[in-house]
C-alpha cells in the first residue's frame, strides 16, 4: 500500500499539486512504522526529502510531529503488574 501511495504522491508532484502530495504522505504515515528499517528508508526518508525541497519550517515541523505521533502509536507497551 505504501508503494502505491508513494507513486501517487510522485504523480501529484509532477502535476504541481504539492499540497495534495503532502496530504498523501500524511495519510500513508499511519501505515508506516518508523521503527522498521524498511519503512524508515522507503517512506520517512522520502517524506523528509520532500519537505526539505518543497516545504517550509512549518510543514517540516508538521512532518516531525506526525512522525513522533506514529512512533508513539507503534511503541511497545510496557507490561503493568
Amino acid at each position: 500500500m505504501i508503494d502505491i501511495g508513494l507513486k501517487f504522491s510522485k504523480f501529484e508532484r509532477k502535476l504541481g499539486e504539492i499540497d495534495r502530495a503532502r496530504d498523501i504522505y500524511a495519510h500513508l504515515a499511519q501505515f508506516a512504522n518508523p521503527r522498521l528499517a524498511r519503512n524508515e528508508e522507503a517512506f520517512w526518508a522520502k517524506w523528509e526529502r520532500f519537505e526539505v525541497f518543497h516545504g517550509n519550517e512549518e510543514t517540516y515541523k508538521d512532518f516531525m510531529k506526525t512522525k513522533r505521533s506514529v512512533e508513539l502509536r507503534y511503541a511497545p507497551v510496557a507490561p503493568t503488574f
